[in-house]
Protein backbone atom coordinates (compact mmCIF):
# COMPACT_ATOMS: atom_id res chain seq x y z
CA UNK A 1 0.00 0.00 0.00
CA UNK A 2 1.12 3.69 -0.81
CA UNK A 3 0.31 6.70 1.28
CA UNK A 4 0.52 10.08 0.04
CA UNK A 5 -0.18 13.47 1.46
CA UNK A 6 -0.77 16.64 -0.16
CA UNK A 7 -0.79 19.67 0.58
CA UNK A 8 -4.49 20.82 -1.51
CA UNK A 9 -7.94 21.66 -0.94
CA UNK A 10 -10.60 19.69 -1.37
CA UNK A 11 -13.13 21.78 -3.82
CA UNK A 12 -16.86 20.72 -5.56
CA UNK A 13 -16.04 22.58 -9.09
CA UNK A 14 -13.66 21.44 -11.12
CA UNK A 15 -13.86 22.80 -14.51
CA UNK A 16 -14.35 20.01 -16.60
CA UNK A 17 -14.72 17.47 -14.29
CA UNK A 18 -17.24 18.13 -11.40
CA UNK A 19 -21.34 17.54 -12.40
CA UNK A 20 -24.45 16.53 -10.94
CA UNK A 21 -24.11 18.24 -7.55
CA UNK A 22 -24.80 21.46 -5.93
CA UNK A 23 -20.78 23.16 -6.70
CA UNK A 24 -21.78 26.08 -5.07
CA UNK A 25 -19.66 27.42 -2.14
CA UNK A 26 -21.08 25.42 0.85
CA UNK A 27 -20.37 28.40 3.08
CA UNK A 28 -21.36 31.07 1.07
CA UNK A 29 -24.48 29.67 -0.11
CA UNK A 30 -25.20 29.71 3.84
CA UNK A 31 -25.22 33.38 3.77
CA UNK A 32 -26.22 34.05 -0.06
CA UNK A 33 -28.47 32.94 -3.09
CA UNK A 34 -26.22 33.77 -5.72
CA UNK A 35 -23.33 31.62 -3.94
CA UNK A 36 -20.41 31.37 -6.63
CA UNK A 37 -18.88 28.39 -7.47
CA UNK A 38 -16.75 25.98 -5.35
CA UNK A 39 -13.83 26.36 -7.14
CA UNK A 40 -10.02 27.15 -5.51
CA UNK A 41 -9.85 30.64 -7.51
CA UNK A 42 -13.20 31.41 -5.06
CA UNK A 43 -12.00 29.78 -1.64
CA UNK A 44 -8.33 31.16 -2.14
CA UNK A 45 -9.71 34.59 -3.52
CA UNK A 46 -13.04 35.52 -2.23
CA UNK A 47 -14.62 33.22 -0.03
CA UNK A 48 -15.10 34.66 3.50
CA UNK A 49 -14.64 31.36 5.49
CA UNK A 50 -10.99 31.09 4.69
CA UNK A 51 -9.97 35.10 5.34
CA UNK A 52 -7.52 34.78 7.77
CA UNK A 53 -5.94 32.34 6.42
CA UNK A 54 -5.34 34.77 2.49
CA UNK A 55 -4.54 37.45 5.64
CA UNK A 56 -1.85 35.79 7.18
CA UNK A 57 -0.60 34.15 3.70
CA UNK A 58 -0.46 37.86 2.37
CA UNK A 59 1.62 39.26 5.76
CA UNK A 60 3.82 35.94 4.92
CA UNK A 61 4.55 37.43 1.52
CA UNK A 62 5.13 40.81 2.66
CA UNK A 63 8.08 39.46 5.48
CA UNK A 64 9.33 38.04 2.74
CA UNK A 65 9.53 40.53 0.36
CA UNK A 66 10.86 42.98 3.20
CA UNK A 67 13.37 40.42 4.88
CA UNK A 68 15.34 39.99 1.17
CA UNK A 69 14.76 44.19 0.27
CA UNK A 70 16.74 44.30 3.40
CA UNK A 71 19.60 41.89 2.70
CA UNK A 72 21.08 44.51 0.12
CA UNK A 73 22.41 48.05 1.84
CA UNK A 74 20.79 50.14 -1.03
CA UNK A 75 16.93 49.95 0.79
CA UNK A 76 14.81 51.25 3.28
CA UNK A 77 12.11 48.99 3.67
CA UNK A 78 9.31 50.25 5.96
CA UNK A 79 6.05 47.41 6.95
CA UNK A 80 2.96 49.44 7.12
CA UNK A 81 0.66 48.30 10.20
CA UNK A 82 -2.48 46.96 9.70
CA UNK A 83 -5.09 49.80 10.33
CA UNK A 84 -8.32 49.53 11.94
CA UNK A 85 -10.66 48.62 8.46
CA UNK A 86 -7.99 45.60 8.40
CA UNK A 87 -6.13 46.30 5.12
CA UNK A 88 -3.09 44.71 4.44
CA UNK A 89 -0.07 46.14 5.39
CA UNK A 90 1.63 47.31 2.62
CA UNK A 91 5.58 48.02 1.73
CA UNK A 92 7.46 51.52 1.58
CA UNK A 93 10.40 50.96 -0.23
CA UNK A 94 12.85 53.92 -0.83
CA UNK A 95 16.57 54.13 -1.87
CA UNK A 96 18.91 54.82 0.56
CA UNK A 97 20.30 57.77 -1.35
CA UNK A 98 16.76 59.24 -1.53
CA UNK A 99 16.22 59.22 -5.49
CA UNK A 100 13.22 57.04 -5.22
CA UNK A 101 10.71 55.55 -3.58
CA UNK A 102 8.05 52.90 -3.92
CA UNK A 103 4.58 51.53 -2.22
CA UNK A 104 4.20 48.32 -2.96
CA UNK A 105 1.26 46.42 -2.18
CA UNK A 106 1.49 42.96 -2.84
CA UNK A 107 -1.74 40.39 -4.18
CA UNK A 108 -1.53 36.94 -3.37
CA UNK A 109 -4.57 35.47 -5.06
CA UNK A 110 -5.68 33.01 -7.63
CA UNK A 111 -6.80 34.36 -11.08
CA UNK A 112 -7.47 32.11 -14.04
CA UNK A 113 -8.81 34.93 -16.41
CA UNK A 114 -7.93 38.63 -17.64
CA UNK A 115 -11.68 39.36 -16.59
CA UNK A 116 -10.84 38.21 -13.28
CA UNK A 117 -7.59 40.18 -13.36
CA UNK A 118 -9.84 43.04 -14.29
CA UNK A 119 -12.06 42.64 -11.28
CA UNK A 120 -9.33 42.21 -8.51
CA UNK A 121 -7.72 45.56 -9.77
CA UNK A 122 -11.20 47.17 -9.91
CA UNK A 123 -11.69 46.02 -5.96
CA UNK A 124 -8.29 47.32 -5.09
CA UNK A 125 -9.07 50.53 -6.39
CA UNK A 126 -12.40 50.92 -5.00
CA UNK A 127 -10.60 50.15 -1.49
CA UNK A 128 -8.23 52.74 -2.36
CA UNK A 129 -10.72 55.59 -2.72
CA UNK A 130 -12.72 54.84 0.22
CA UNK A 131 -9.61 55.12 2.07
CA UNK A 132 -8.39 58.36 0.93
Amino acid sequence: MIRSRVNRLHVKAVPGCTTGTDRRCLHCRKHRKDAPLETLSHIRGQCEQVKDMRSYRHDEVVKVIARELRKEDKWKVTVEERTVEGLKPDLIIRMKDKTKAWIIGPTVRMETTVTDIRAHNEENEMKEQRNK
